[in-house]
């Protein structure tokens, strides 16, 4: 895309991904946050492993990369047309598990600690998610210190104790249809690659089966592997959590979900027969150490707490927002998150296609103020919109389209010059492009030359 035909907004996405597997922190760790010292610096920067997206078609130790088969990042093939049709049979349920519209659609975190602050965070959050239906409802049923083993105990504690998380909300197990895991196995301490990735996964798959025996109306279950380790003190815990177990972590998922699109026996997800969830990525969270990926993603030793696994009380909030984020935004998933219907029109229907905002965003601008109801098109807490008329010469209905890098688009907004949206609240860090359509659908040209990258913080 020209310079002359967009502008761009680029900016470093803070990652606050991290998921990881052990006891509840310390009151003492919840307080502070582990600081970035050189040593941590140094500790991600000796890693020679390279995240599943960023690697795509590449190798590592002769696997392919991509978080799908084939080197892909994003599902496709027979894969995204069993996300199209399970998302599509995700509706509002009853306590008896048949479809009402005054039913429920419930979401639910399965995992360890970290898991478990994830959706603390999503429950605190849940009620006030913009672009979220009123029927979705988040319940955490995730238990510290609970690794793959522990979900998979004989005597079935941790699925009674999820069961009894969600009557307590005052809903039915046979109303939840999405789940969002996390979890390590804390006994295989082993780093041989590829043994200890094959290894974990068999112990998940175990994991998807008890789910959906459980949860019999489970359709899809999300997945995020666990961010780096990097920034751990020196303890004995790095037996358990050191680099590379949560880079494995995202090999057994990427794995185990080719292995169900193949049709593997045990992971059937369709019918009568179904004994699984489908599988699918939701945010893929590992980075090495502190280094930004290619598509501006990054994990910083703020987000922990000292022992550099659970989250700091401002990371599990940003980790919730991310997994919001992806929800109301992934091509498949907002029909059941959002309530929209998925639209296919000349740009892209990428995965992470965000819904069309209809309504106006009512944020405030952070350097002077708004009047209620003023249009807006907010950018790092600033207004646009008189900068933006500018540029485009108009006043007319204009429609904004918003594109990564890799010209997926991730946003439209219709009317852009007459709404308030705030792009900060509505979209992840990383790299955009914007396009600017006039009423017909066609580019608008602008009236000077614009930065190809405008840094959005």
């Amino acid at each position: 895309m020209s310079a002359s035909h967009s502008l761009c907004l680029s900016f470093t996405w803070v990652a606050v991904l991290g998921m990881a597997i052990g006891g509840e922190p310390s009151a003492r760790e919840q307080k502070g946050t582990a600081r970035k010292t050189p040593r941590d610096s140094l500790l991600a920067a000796a890693t020679d492993l390279i995240p599943l997206n960023t690697l795509a078609t590449g190798s590592y130790r002769s696997f392919q990369g991509g978080l799908y088969a084939e080197g892909k990042n994003e599902p496709n093939g027979a894969h995204a047309e069993a996300l199209r049709r399970m998302s599509a049979l995700i509706r509002p349920l009853n306590k008896e598990g048949r479809p009402d519209p005054a039913g429920k659609i419930v979401v639910v975190g399965i995992g360890a600690s970290v898991c478990r602050q994830i959706f603390d965070a999503l429950e605190e959050l849940g009620p006030t998610v913009e672009g979220k239906r009123p029927e979705v409802v988040f319940v955490n049923c995730a238990k510290g210190a609970h690794d793959v083993h522990k979900i998979s105990d004989p005597q079935r504690r941790y699925w009674e104790s999820a069961q009894a998380a969600v009557l307590k909300a005052g809903l039915s197990p046979a109303q939840v249809q999405v789940a969002w895991y996390q979890s390590d196995d804390l006994l295989d301490t082993r780093d041989d690659f590829p043994g200890r990735p094959q290894r974990l996964k068999e112990a998940v798959a175990g994991n998807m089966r008890e789910a959906k025996e459980h949860f019999p109306n489970l359709r899809i279950c999300y997945h995020s592997a666990r961010h780096t380790t990097a920034f751990m003190p020196d303890t004995a815990a790095r037996k358990k959590h050191g680099e590379p177990r949560p880079y494995h972590v995202g090999w057994a998922v990427k794995w185990l979900i080719e292995e169900q699109t193949a049709g593997r026996e045990g992971l059937q997800y369709k019918g009568e027969k179904a004994v699984a969830p489908l599988l699918a990525w939701a945010t893929y969270f590992w980075t090495d150490g502190d280094k930004s990926r290619p598509d501006g993603y990054r994990w910083t030793a703020d987000d922990v707490v000292k022992d550099g696994i659970h989250l700091s009380a401002t990371g599990r909030i940003r980790v919730a927002r991310e997994l919001v984020h992806f929800w109301r935004a992934d091509t498949f998933a907002r029909t059941w998150f959002t309530g929209a219907v998925q639209r296919t029109d000349s740009a892209t229907t990428a995965q992470h296609a965000a819904p069309v905002i209809e309504k106006p965003n009512p944020q405030v601008a952070a350097t002077r103020s708004l009047k209620p109801g003023e249009p807006a098109l907010l950018i790092n807490g600033k207004s646009k919109s008189a900068k933006l008329e500018r540029l485009l010469g108009t006043r007319e209905r204009v429609k904004l389209v918003v594109f990564d890098l890799q010209d997926k688009q991730v946003l439209v907004v219709e009317d852009v010059l007459h709404r308030r949206t705030n792009l900060n609240e509505l979209l992840p860090a990383g790299n955009y492009r914007l396009r600017f359509l006039d009423k017909d659908g066609q580019r608008i040209q602008m009236t000077m030359d614009v930065p190809d990258v405008v840094r959005l913080k």
